[in-house]
C-alpha cells in the first residue's frame, strides 16, 4: 500500500456504532441520577462508579474500533488494514480476483447512509468492509476497477493472439 496511489480510504462510520453511543448515554444519565445520592455511602459510590465505567466503555470502544480499521481502494486492489498490538495486519484483494461485490444494509443503515460491502473472491472466500459511509459509492468504484482490469486482461490476450497469428 505504501508508495501506491490510493483512490479512496474508508473507516467504519460512527453511525455503525449508534447502539454503543446510545448505551453510553443511558449509562451517563443513570450515573448522573445517582450522583446526588453520594452521601459517603459505599453502595451508592460503587453503583455510580460502575455506571460511569459503563459510560466510558461504550464511548471509548467504538472510537478504538474506528481507528483500528481502515479500508483503502488503490489502483490495483482493495486493502483491508487492521491495527494489531504488534503493528498492522493487511489483506490485499486484487481487483482481478474479485468475483462479486454487494452492499448489505437494512433500512436503518440505508437511512443513516452507511452499510457493509461484501466482497467475494475466486475460491469462495469473503471479506467485508464493515459500516462504511456511502457503501454504494465504494461498490461502484470496485466494480469499475474490476471491469477495467478485465478489459485490460482481455486486451492483452487479444494482442498476444494477434502476434501469434
Amino acid at each position: 500500500m505504501e508508495g501506491e496511489e490510493w483512490v479512496l480510504e474508508y473507516k467504519p462510520s460512527r453511525f455503525y456504532f449508534i447502539l454503543d453511543y446510545f448505551l453510553a448515554g443511558v449509562f451517563l444519565v443513570f450515573a448522573l441520577a445517582t450522583f446526588p445520592s453520594l452521601s459517603a455511602n459505599i453502595i451508592s459510590l460503587t453503583i455510580f462508579l460502575v455506571l460511569l465505567g459503563g459510560f466510558l466503555f461504550f464511548l471509548v470502544f467504538p472510537e478504538r474500533e474506528r481507528r483500528k480499521r481502515t479500508y483503502v481502494l488503490t489502483k490495483s486492489s482493495v486493502d483491508l488494514v487492521e491495527s494489531v498490538r504488534k503493528g498492522k495486519r493487511e489483506v490485499k484483494i486484487p481487483y482481478r480476483d474479485i468475483v462479486e461485490v454487494v452492499v448489505e444494509q437494512d433500512r436503518l443503515m440505508g437511512f443513516l447512509g452507511y452499510g457493509d460491502v461484501r466482497i467475494r473472491v475466486k475460491g469462495g472466500e469473503e471479506f467485508s468492509l464493515k459500516g462504511i459511509e456511502n457503501p454504494r459509492e465504494a461498490v461502484e468504484i470496485i466494480k469499475f476497477k474490476v471491469e477495467e482490469q478485465r478489459k485490460g486482461k482481455e486486451g492483452e490476450s487479444k494482442e498476444e493472439k494477434g502476434e501469434e497469428g
